[in-house]
């Protein structure tokens, strides 16, 4: 069965950080790699051009982002597990799709 409020603010910040301390230095590690690898070779053609690479790689502190807020004619769709339920709901103002075409 599904978790309890497995989508809620906790949890999440939770899986956030254990990918994070395991897979964000692992990653960082990666790109400092490559770029050892790459920069070097290609320095030249950039400095011709006027562009700069920094050796590291920028690293940011991540945030949980704030669920979107969608207009409902009435009551409002749920999210669960990470995804809106629109079944039975019309939507304030809903966008105009006057055609498509499917390429296979």
């Amino acid at each position: 069965g599904k978790a309890k409020d497995a989508n809620g603010p906790d949890n999440v910040r939770a899986v956030l950080a254990e990918k994070d301390s395991a897979a964000g230095p692992q990653l960082i590690n990666q790109l400092r790699a490559v770029y050892a690898s790459v920069l070097p070779e290609i320095n030249a053609y950039l400095q011709s051009c006027n562009i700069q690479i920094d050796n590291e790689p920028l690293t940011l502190q991540a945030r949980i982002l704030p669920n979107p807020q969608i207009s409902f004619e009435r009551g409002g769709a749920t999210i669960s597990n990470g995804s809106w339920d629109t079944r039975n709901v019309k939507f304030s103002n809903p966008a105009d799709l006057s055609s498509f075409g499917v390429l296979d």
